[in-house]
């Protein structure tokens, strides 16, 4: 599922990776259709550019508690929203 958003180390989703299927069926009961792979795309990395902006944010604090830790997760994050902006195109097929 495109919307969930994986942790490189473990290629598993961080937190509710069953919420995708969950949210894409009750918008295709509301509006009918599922919505399009670029949206889901573009969704994923916009929250995984925000995550990695959160986790960098940590390090703003004088003492950060576990400092090693952010810039890692941070680059995870961008990993995972370019690999959701950079995937190659699909075309339509109608």
């Amino acid at each position: 599922m495109r919307l969930e958003i994986l942790s490189s180390r473990k290629k598993k989703p961080l937190g509710a990776g069953w919420i995708g299927p969950v949210l894409f069926r009750q918008v295709d009961g509301i509006h009918g259709e599922t919505p399009d792979g670029e949206l889901i795309d573009f969704y994923t990395s916009f929250r995984a550019l925000l995550r990695a902006r959160l986790a960098l944010a940590h390090l703003l604090d004088p003492h950060p508690r576990t400092p090693e830790r952010w810039v890692p997760l941070a680059r995870e994050y961008i990993d995972i929203a370019a690999k959701a902006l950079l995937k190659p195109a699909i075309p339509a097929t109608r």
